[in-house]
């Protein structure tokens, strides 16, 4: 998702679901547990169909995701700077 490509993600852990979340595509998570051949088969359909309005979804967040991992990486310097 960070060259804003449209994924559709087979998700067996939490991470998968919170990175979707991220960048607001929910949507294209099916859990492993609900997996059906039927279930991929129509949403790769409907992903296909919407692409670009994905990708489009997809980059208009990615500054925004940028910027939250660099202030990430300061808290934890910071925090590493206090007990080191």
């Amino acid at each position: 998702m960070t060259c804003a490509v449209p994924t559709l993600t087979l998700g067996w852990h939490v991470k998968y679901r919170e990175l979707a979340q991220v960048y607001g595509q929910e949507e294209w998570i099916v859990p492993s547990e609900k997996c059906t051949l039927e279930t991929l088969k129509a949403k790769f359909e409907r992903m296909v169909s919407r692409r670009e309005e994905m990708a489009a979804s997809i980059r208009s967040r990615l500054q925004t995701v940028k910027q939250a991992v660099v202030e990430a990486g300061n808290a934890m310097l910071r925090n590493q700077e206090v007990q080191g």
